[in-house]
């Protein structure tokens, strides 16, 4: 699992190792507003 975490939003991405194939990725934005979201 990688994760980039900045001040307000919070990326993953879940590889499948050795390959470094992709398996599910997702982006929470705008952390802590009432128009947070999730993708």
């Amino acid at each position: 699992m990688a994760i980039n975490a900045g001040s307000s939003s919070l990326k993953f991405q879940l590889l499948n190792m050795p390959q470094g194939a992709l398996l599910c990725q997702g982006l929470i934005e705008r952390i802590g507003l009432p128009e947070a979201r999730f993708r």
